[in-house]
């Protein structure tokens, strides 16, 4: 019971899948800007981190994790095909 206990509180201090996940990938991307792979993982760490009406969390999102996906894939991989599935850019 008391390891099971222990397992939870380290699930629960790592917090929000979504946002774990991308931070993970960001941190990939920052070690590895050239593995072939990282596009197509921004561009999922950024439809994660997006707001939709059925997720597990429901409207929530990591705000600064969507903004960095979506700014590494601009920039650094403009010419992507990852990036060019991404939806036009808000105007502020």
């Amino acid at each position: 019971m008391e390891s099971a206990a222990t397992e939870r509180a380290k699930l629960k201090a790592i917090g929000d899948a979504r946002s774990y996940l991308g931070k993970l990938v960001l941190e990939w991307a920052k070690a590895s800007p050239e593995d072939s792979r990282i596009p197509e993982a921004l561009y999922i760490a950024f439809n994660a981190n997006g707001s939709y009406k059925y997720g597990c969390g429901g409207w929530e999102h990591d705000d600064d994790v969507l903004r960095e996906t979506d700014r590494l894939l601009r920039e650094k991989y403009a010419d992507n095909p990852w990036t060019a599935r991404l939806p036009e850019p808000q105007k502020p």
